[in-house]
């Protein structure tokens, strides 16, 4: 945020104290306010209220606001409704005790409507809350929200006219409530669009299905706050209807949404508005269509102006209903909009996805109807280890490369979570490593980073995200085969030799670590497995394991088992009975056999409270068999050394994992 240093301060100190069974709360009614306010509290039960009557009247044409806070503890500020009493705003954590959050004109309308900022704090003193104001440059413009998203054939516009192609990622909020911190994260990582998936109804007494929270009005409103503040347009989707065939649930989403027509309509330039999640199993275009035309009536009929999204039937990969009968059912839905402002939505897996040439096949039906058209979920992978139609393949490179092509939207499924044999469309963990399917969505030529485009409506910078910068290639592998892969340049960054980036904290049991067969492509009998932990907590446990290819469902042969470990370095000797770490004992194995198995899958550490600093393999005389003394000369290039993120570095540091180029040999060495 950025710091205001030219300060308006209002004159006028009160300060008051009120006191209920549980907490005490300072009530600032004026700024500025400061003193020495101390209490230890990390609940919002203790807190500061800052009356909407505080702050007067702000001219947001003539002034840019931000609201200071001093402290000498952490402080988190919250925004919250004080007609209703609801306490719903997230996302302010600060991890320092100075700081200036701006007052948007968003916040200010809200203000008018008797909203109120809220802090609470741990333990310290609160000191100082001033209001500092700033001359706006004439030629900067807030965003215009009743200037909203609308459609011009295949293009969606934003609401300075300018084309709008999203790229993004999926946010699960309704059952990740706890985790707004995702929104920031996908800015940094640099999408311009994230698709929260919130609650539509009380499913739990609906159908029984208790694991989706109920999204009310404060609580989208909030979420949509939160996109604006990092310059996101967010896209909102229930999944309470997920394939249900059932018109009657269809129009709950619909009510849902027309009970929402003013927080939307305040909102029209950051928000959109995706009717449901994946209504309709079946693939039946007429009944897909009747049904939607009703909920589309319905949602403008609530006086809603924002675009709509529709997902297609079958799960949302049934996207032949596009094109069944011409197109009619397509375009029945598209005719029931007075305001003409729809696009559809493809979910891209192994079934509309399974093939280049059946994903651009619907692409191009889609683009037929002449609307924009968004891949409202898409994954590397999705159930590849099962049998078609339950799982299989999906064509995610050609989607993303036609995609970028045609000027298709696309948000990839998505941040943390999944399960039923999904997990590897989690692009993060629990921790926020990435993941494969992150640095497939994010990092390949026609990933995030390359393609997105912050939307105009902020301020038309076309930069987001971080800022990794890639060797170019063509590139040949020093040690491992070039296999095609999936990011710039042709080579295969993704085929390292761990699931994880180090380090990478192992926090409980259902964490894992696999060291990649590849890391055991030259390994003899005899080598040595130097795992170096970190951060080892009290009763911290690990455990490590190889794939026993041949033992069917007793697969996995455990090497240590459930151990107490502390901050060391480890050392596992293939085909030994016992390692130089009497805390870690390897139990007698034969050596070829081991060795077969780890080259075949390579090994797994669980446990939990600790962290894994490094993985190296040694040699029968104790050397690190890869390494920058390794690279054979390719004429007199330079040594370029990268991390695995691209980030161009002067030198290698034990622990870590770098790619290293000369001329156009390029090696993965483990440090």
């Amino acid at each position: 945020m950025k710091r205001i240093c030219t300060i308006f301060a209002m004159l006028v100190l009160l300060m008051a104290f009120a006191t209920n069974a549980s907490a005490e709360a300072l009530h600032v009614k004026s700024l500025p306010w400061q003193g020495s306010h101390s209490f230890n509290s990390n609940e919002w039960a203790n807190k500061v209220m800052i009356y909407p009557e505080a702050f007067g009247l702000l001219d947001n044409t003539a002034y840019k606001y931000s609201l200071h806070i001093e402290a000498d503890c952490n402080v988190q500020l919250g925004f919250g409704d004080w007609t209703s009493g609801n306490e719903v705003f997230h996302g302010y954590g600060e991890n320092s005790g100075t700081f200036d959050v701006e007052i948007t004109a968003s916040f200010i309308a809200n203000l008018n409507k008797g909203w109120r900022f809220q802090l609470n704090q741990g333990s310290g003193n609160l000191s100082l809350i001033r209001l500092d104001r700033k001359e706006r440059d004439p030629n900067e413009k807030e965003p215009d929200l009743t200037k909203g998203f609308h459609t011009d054939g295949t293009r969606l516009l934003d609401g300075n006219g300018n084309e709008f192609v999203m790229r993004g990622l999926n946010y699960s909020y309704a059952w990740q409530t706890g985790s707004w911190g995702v929104i920031k994260s996908a800015k940094d990582w640099g999408c311009n669009a994230i698709r929260i998936n919130i609650g539509d109804g009380k499913a739990s007494e609906r159908d029984g299905n208790g694991w989706l929270s109920y999204t009310d009005r404060s609580t989208l409103e909030s979420l949509i706050l939160e996109c604006e503040k990092d310059k996101l347009i967010g896209v909102f989707s229930p999944h309470n209807e997920t394939g249900s065939n059932s018109t009657g649930d269809l129009m709950n989403a619909a009510d849902y949404w027309a009970g929402m027509a003013d927080v939307m309509n305040a909102h029209l330039g950051t928000a959109i508005l995706n009717i449901t999640n994946e209504w309709m199993s079946d693939e039946d275009a007429a009944k897909w269509s009747d049904s939607y035309v009703q909920a589309v009536t319905r949602i403008r009929e609530a006086g809603i102006k924002s675009t709509i999204i529709v997902d297609v039937a079958g799960y949302g990969q049934g996207a032949s209903v596009l094109s069944a009968d011409d197109g009619r059912h397509a375009q029945a839905i598209i005719d029931a909009d007075p305001l003409h402002n729809i696009m559809f939505s493809i979910h891209m897996y192994h079934v509309s996805g399974q093939t280049a040439e059946i994903a651009r096949g619907f692409m191009d039906d889609a683009l037929a109807l002449d609307v924009p058209l968004l891949i409202g979920e898409i994954a590397y992978e999705h159930k590849a280890h099962l049998a078609w139609p339950e799982g299989g393949p999906v064509a995610w490179e050609s989607i993303l490369e036609y995609a970028r092509e045609k000027n298709v939207s696309w948000l990839a499924w998505s941040w943390t979570g999944n399960g039923g044999n999904a997990e590897t469309c989690d692009m993060f963990d629990g921790s926020g490593n990435i993941l494969e399917n992150g640095r497939c969505m994010i990092f390949n030529e026609n990933g995030i980073k390359a393609t997105s485009t912050e939307c105009t409506i902020y301020d038309g910078n076309a930069g987001t995200g971080l800022d990794y910068q890639y060797p170019e290639g063509p590139f040949d592998f020093a040690f491992y085969p070039d296999k095609g892969g999936d990011n710039p340049g042709g080579d295969d960054f993704d085929d390292t030799f761990f699931s994880h980036m180090m380090p990478y904290s192992v926090a409980s049991w259902n964490n894992m670590f696999q060291i990649k067969a590849p890391f055991f492509a030259n390994a003899r009998d005899g080598y040595t497995v130097r795992i170096t932990l970190s951060d080892c907590k009290s009763g911290a446990e690990i455990q490590v394991a190889y794939n026993h290819l041949d033992k069917g469902d007793d697969k996995y042969t455990k090497i240590i088992d459930y151990e107490s470990i502390n901050d060391n370095v480890y050392e596992m000797t293939i085909g030994k009975s016992q390692s130089n770490a009497p805390a870690l004992r390897a139990r007698p194995l034969d050596g070829n056999d081991m060795l077969r198995h780890l080259q075949a899958d390579g090994l797994y550490l669980k446990g939990h409270d600790y962290s894994i600093s490094s993985v190296e393999l040694l040699d029968n005389n104790g050397n690190p068999t890869t390494g920058i003394d390794d690279i054979e000369p390719d004429s007199l290039e330079p040594v370029e050394i990268y991390t695995v993120t691209g980030i161009r570095v002067a030198e290698m540091t034990p622990g870590n994992v770098y790619i290293v180029r000369q001329g156009h040999r390029v090696t993965k060495v483990v440090r």
